[in-house]
């Protein structure tokens, strides 16, 4: 980590929408793949999703698998605070719906991960591990409470309130009342950095074509928020998609 990297770098990712509001796991994986690559998961989803397991259910571990099957030679390791579903997510009113259902089918691919060549290490990561990865390797999936995703360039309280039942206006006021705005998991794409302006470079699936850029420690706060198990998915790209390295 001492190693010295540029002061700026994007890499020139072929946006993808998510067409649902379920799907912004799956367009971040699109986001890292080829043309080819891309088109051949996009040829029946409905069928891939049925195949994979997860129906409109996409936990981080399955996107590994989604990668492993979909795409075997690209290389990837996936870092969380969790094996496993936490507990305790059955009190949070997001999982509530779908922690039942999933519950079995997460623990066993934690399990089973290693014996399908997936790299899943328990730890926490800083925010300049993410840095150097997208400096030196790719880019990184990361796990985001979308109620405290924030974006400069698009002057939101959160980047995610299209899809999101809580408006921007709904998460100013509990931000003004010192409550803490309610988990609604999302998925973007890191893929450049500011680093003497401290700023993190991210595409948000659920926006059209665009950069999205936040100061590190708020995306700190988004990423490391209960409900994420700060879930990154480290994922290495082609040195020639590189756009722009200052």
């Amino acid at each position: 980590m001492e190693t010295q990297i540029p002061n700026r770098i994007t890499w020139n990712l072929k946006h993808y929408k998510q067409r649902m509001n379920w799907d912004c796991g799956l367009s971040c994986v699109l986001m890292c793949l080829s043309d080819d690559e891309r088109q051949e998961i996009l040829k029946d989803v409905p069928k891939l999703c049925k195949e994979e397991g997860f129906g409109h259910s996409t936990w981080t571990i399955d996107l590994c698998y989604l990668f492993r099957s979909q795409v075997p030679t690209i290389s990837f390791y996936y870092t969380t605070i969790t094996l496993g579903v936490d507990s305790g997510y059955q009190d949070e009113k997001y999982y509530s719906s779908i922690l039942t259902k999933d519950n079995e089918r997460i623990n066993q691919r934690f399990q089973l991960s290693g014996q399908n060549n997936i790299s899943v290490q328990k730890r926490s990561v800083s925010i300049l591990e993410l840095v150097h990865h997208v400096a030196n390797n790719g880019v990184c999936i990361v796990l985001t409470n979308a109620n405290l995703l924030t974006c400069e360039i698009c002057s939101h309280i959160s980047c995610f309130s299209k899809h999101c039942k809580y408006t921007a206006n709904v998460a100013k006021s509990l931000s003004c009342c010192s409550m803490t705005p309610p988990y609604q998991g999302h998925y973007v794409v890191v893929c450049g950095y500011l680093l003497k302006e401290k700023k993190i470079i991210y595409r948000n699936p659920s926006y059209s074509d665009r950069e999205c850029v936040v100061p590190f420690n708020m995306f700190d706060d988004a990423r490391t928020s209960y409900g994420t198990d700060e879930d990154v998915i480290f994922v290495d790209l082609e040195k020639d998609i590189q756009k722009e390295a200052t």
